[in-house]
């Protein structure tokens, strides 16, 4: 038996490349050809990908950028005094299409997807060999009853619990729900359900999907399903993003969010991850503290935060998405939070493999700018871990000053990335330890040489302070 049921067929792939050809200007001739997910500034100054001519007065320093992400190509204008011209028409963002224009100054820029037709085998559901898979082994090793009950009134359902052999596998992470219970949870008025899975209620969500509390109907466990939306996509697309987070479900440990399951349904994805109930950092200063958070909550969520963020660079990952709302807790009280675990692991690489846009559209994705580094929207391609020791430097000063640090918040949040110093801390808030506030200062630092290297390293100096703070 599999560990999933799939079924199989044989489709056309589509191999994108994004070829952009100088038409006019200096650099007439010039090609620039895209086969995996990159970003590329164009503009004047140092930092662009595509230098134009400093005697051209009709560009700006950083003029625009191209977001690829194969098949899609999208742009972004970063507020230029005389625009971006694409097919004759100023744009601020717009996904490109082949065979547009795109014109700054005295440059103007041809836009090619070249595809190349190919058939192969493609799975729209998955298989996992039974002797294989890490569920599997689990499922082997403990044939054995666990006791589960319900989390609401404690009427036992072990028989569904352990339908799928992994109840004692999940006893750590895992609540379940009687039939009755669950009713009484539902708050959405319509029942939406897939196969495997009935819908309770919204959690949250934006420009990238929406996370809703959801039962396992096979197993009555309680989980958290997230849709993902990545706009305007073909199968290949969507197959190509699930494929991408199997590699997410043998990630186990305290500190990460442990993903469940995933697949494709009506035509959309969606990942199955346990269920937090003590919500997320945002909330944690909004609601709990109605702000700056006190520094020995602010240094134990942070901890475990890196905890959880080495074990996934130590197997080969680059996060890419680290903001307060990615951060959730375990129930606790207001003086004892609970445990921080680090949620959607692999979803930003994914989601940009299969054409979604990280950096050029709105919504929940561009939420996620301001705590990018510089070197992740410059680079996406070739990251390292110091970006993401960067986005978790930015959330221990937020929580320790209920803001950011930067002042132009009305500005372009790619332009505030690659531009704007970091305010000290203790500008923000005096009462910050000054060890504390050195750590923060340096682990926000915009040049990547400046700042800690490795979520160890920056865990090392936090775990340093515990007797000062």
């Amino acid at each position: 038996m599999a560990g999933y049921l799939a079924f199989h067929c044989r489709v056309k792939g589509i191999n994108v490349n994004v070829i952009l050809k100088i038409e006019q200007g200096p650099e007439k001739g010039k090609t620039y050809e895209f086969t995996e997910p990159d970003t590329f500034l164009v503009g004047r100054g140092i930092e662009a990908h595509f230098r134009l001519s400093k005697e051209d007065r009709y560009v700006s320093r950083k003029h625009f950028m191209l977001e690829v992400a194969p098949p899609k190509c999208y742009i972004r204008d970063f507020g230029s005094s005389n625009g971006t011209i694409v097919n004759g028409m100023k744009v601020n963002r717009s996904e490109l299409k082949d065979g547009n224009l795109i014109k700054a100054g005295m440059t103007e820029i041809r836009v090619n997807l070249n595809a190349e037709v190919e058939e192969e085998e493609e799975n729209l559901w998955w298989e996992e060999d039974e002797g294989t898979s890490v569920q599997a082994q689990e499922k082997k090793k403990f044939e054995q009853k666990f006791p589960a009950a319900c989390s609401d009134c404690m009427e036992d359902v072990s028989d569904k619990a352990n339908s799928d052999g992994r109840a004692y596998e999940l006893k750590d992470i895992a609540g379940y729900l009687c039939d009755d219970c669950s009713d009484m949870r539902r708050t959405s008025p319509v029942v939406e359900e897939t196969d495997d899975y009935r819908l309770l209620g919204e959690i949250g969500g934006g420009g990238a999907g929406v996370v809703y509390t959801a039962i396992h109907k096979p197993t009555a466990r309680l989980v958290a399903l997230k849709k993902i939306f990545i706009e305007g996509s073909s199968q290949k697309a969507k197959s190509k993003f699930s494929r991408g987070m199997r590699a997410m479900e043998d990630i186990d440990h305290p500190n990460i969010i442990r993903l469940m399951g995933r697949g494709i349904y009506r035509g959309g994805n969606y990942i199955v991850s346990e269920l937090m109930e003590g919500g997320d950092v945002r909330q944690l200063i909004t609601q709990n503290y109605k702000g700056a958070v006190p520094p020995q909550i602010a240094c134990k969520v942070i901890s475990d935060v890196l905890s959880g963020l080495e074990y996934f660079h130590q197997s080969g990952h680059i996060h890419r998405s680290i903001k307060p709302t990615n951060i959730l807790l375990t129930r606790g009280g207001r003086d004892s939070p609970g445990t921080a675990k680090l949620g959607d692991c692999g979803v930003v690489k994914c989601y940009s493999d299969a054409g979604g846009s990280t950096v050029t559209e709105q919504g929940e994705v561009s939420g996620t700018i301001i705590y990018m580094a510089p070197e992740q929207i410059l680079d996406f391609r070739n990251v390292k871990e110091a970006a993401d020791t960067y986005s978790a430097g930015l959330i221990l000063y937020e929580l320790l000053t209920a803001d950011i640090p930067f002042r132009q918040k009305a500005k372009d949040p790619v332009l505030i990335v690659l531009e704007d110093t970091p305010i000290p801390v203790r500008d923000k808030n005096p009462s910050v330890p000054k060890p504390l506030a050195d750590i923060v200062d340096k682990s926000v630092r915009k040049d990547v040489t400046e700042r800690f290297a490795s979520a160890v390293e920056f865990q090392e100096e936090i775990g340093k302070l515990k007797a000062q703070i």
